[in-house]
């Protein structure tokens, strides 16, 4: 059963509050940390051998869109993030302050858009081509398990995610428009920020709207609206960053508060962060196993763990003996990711020929 819980945590976020002893009035204490406010969902779940405390958070409480900007946990983790940033003392770094940009225009993004350069939409509830969910899953679980003793690499993973859901290679013309975008919003943004603190994101903001007023509601532009796209999907991808950096404090809060066991802890750790290496390529500082996104927010690896198979794949991975059931979780993932892509294009395929009929 699903629990849900909402957690004041006090994180040490670099702030210093002092406070008067309330039975030593000449004593004073100094508490290093803020107290911030995060809406969990939680439940005891079976992992092959392993029973563990499962905590996650909603996906409708952390992506806020035009309509509805107030997502419960999606201040407090920008903010948690930002206060990061200044305790670390990079929140003057370059890449920091284009996250920043990013992910404080997430709630205008294009979201359809976003989703089309890397798939990740939620998949319908119900029945799609005659199939329930639960029918759905049960395939998987006999798709697993005939392929449970393969293996992929985290280079292999990479590649092959990224041809079955993005994002995809761009010709040299777009490619130039995006880096011409990039200046364009990154440059004024970070003078704004860093002449106006964080308030400064009003001048990225007014920005990426002219940009939507004049190229999204007209016909034509097609290769700017696909930039804006591109940079929708990366708003996303920062708040991904966000997330994950902040799940690695909520990691050890939780285990202090709750006295997770390791099989808890290790758990939470890859299925709540961004899982990532140093690159050998000149372009980029690292290496995204799964694109910038995280395991625990795309629907795909939700399906995976629904699966009995999926889960004894993981309880595997929870032993630590060696890097084998690493491997086969992340072929396991990826017969998921699949399988999650073919429903969805069944389902927008059924759409169409529905909305195609004609009607008497």
């Amino acid at each position: 059963m699903v629990t849900n819980v909402q957690e004041e945590l006090r994180l040490d976020d670099g702030t210093r509050k002092i406070l008067f002893h309330p039975c030593f009035p000449n004593t004073c204490l100094v508490e290093e940390a803020t107290h911030y406010t995060f809406d969990f969902c939680q439940k005891k779940a079976p992992y092959g051998e392993f029973s563990i405390n499962q905590w996650w958070m909603d996906r409708k409480t952390l992506y806020p869109d035009r309509g509805n900007r107030t997502k419960t946990n999606y201040e407090p983790i920008i903010r948690y993030w930002w206060a990061l940033c200044r305790r670390h003392r990079t929140n003057e770094q370059k890449d920091i302050l284009e996250n920043f940009i990013l992910v404080r225009l997430l709630p205008y993004i294009r979201s359809n858009g976003a989703k089309d350069v890397f798939q990740d939409a939620v998949p319908p509830q119900k029945n799609v081509e005659g199939i329930s969910r639960q029918a759905f899953i049960f395939q998987l679980d006999q798709m697993l398990q005939a392929s449970r003793d393969q293996e992929l690499d985290w280079v292999q993973f990479h590649h092959r995610t990224a041809d079955c859901l993005g994002p995809p290679e761009y010709d040299l013309e777009i490619n130039e428009l995006y880096n011409q975008f990039c200046k364009e919003l990154f440059e004024e943004g970070r003078q704004a920020i860093e002449r106006y603190g964080k308030d400064g994101i009003i001048i990225a903001e007014r920005k990426w709207t002219q940009w939507l007023n004049f190229f999204s509601r007209r016909k034509g532009h097609e290769q700017e609206k696909k930039v804006l796209d591109i940079l929708s999907y990366e708003c996303r991808a920062a708040f991904h960053q966000c997330y994950s950096a902040v799940w690695c404090e909520l990691l050890r809060a939780l285990d202090k508060k709750y006295n997770w066991s390791d099989e808890e802890y290790y758990f939470h750790r890859i299925w709540h962060t961004e899982l990532r290496l140093p690159s050998d390529r000149p372009e980029e500082s690292y290496f995204h196993l799964f694109h910038g996104h995280v395991f625990g927010l795309h629907p795909a690896a939700a399906d995976f763990i629904s699966t009995q198979t999926g889960a004894e794949m993981v309880g595997d991975v929870l032993k630590g003996e060696d890097d084998q059931p690493f491997r086969r979780m992340l072929h396991g993932l990826l017969v998921a990711i699949h399988a999650y892509q073919d429903r969805r294009e069944t389902y927008a395929d059924s759409r169409r020929n529905a909305s195609s009929k004609p009607v008497f």
